[in-house]
């Protein structure tokens, strides 16, 4: 839940104000409560909030030490514009990127692709973080980017044994 505290309004009843949203592309329901001495309203309207270029992606929970699987990033245009992307991608951790880590896409207004990661879990356990930067997106004839991080998780094999020994 996003808050700001009471904003004053100008003598139409409009007031402005900046809210910090995070990174997140969905729907946002804006709602507002005015007042005066003898009077209150209020009012909510639902608004879509979505980068130019939305990139989602699809992965396996966990992987265990060796373990090879696919993360699969599906990228789509919401612009009017015809892209013409770079999608570098990263990790940091046990699970490695085993595949290219550049792929170069255009993208026509509407379109979505899929870029495939194969990743391999290493020996070690522990948090990895997966990023995948995205440069060349045109909005109103700037050139922009996007950065996007995801975690997995690589856990042992085996379960954990638990011995209790009694002494004799």
């Amino acid at each position: 839940c996003l808050h700001h505290q009471a904003v004053d309004a100008d003598d139409q009843g409009r007031a402005t104000f900046t809210l910090d949203l995070p990174d997140f592309d969905g729907r946002l329901r804006l709602m507002a409560v005015a007042h005066t001495d003898r009077e209150f309203g209020s009012t909510d309207r639902e608004m879509v909030l979505a980068s130019p270029v939305v990139v989602q992606a699809t992965m396996p929970r966990f992987l265990a030490n060796g373990d090879k699987a696919e993360i699969m990033l599906d990228l789509h245009n919401l612009t009017d514009t015809p892209q013409s992307l770079v999608l570098e991608a990263d990790s940091f951790g046990p699970v490695i990127l085993t595949g290219d880590r550049t792929h170069e896409l255009s993208l026509a207004p509407g379109e979505r692709a899929d870029i495939r990661l194969p990743v391999e879990a290493g020996t070690a356990v522990g948090r990895s973080r997966i990023t995948c930067r995205v440069t060349g997106i045109q909005v109103d004839g700037a050139s922009r980017e996007l950065t996007k991080t995801w975690f997995l998780d690589t856990r042992s094999p085996f379960p954990y044994l638990s011995r209790n020994w009694k002494k004799q």
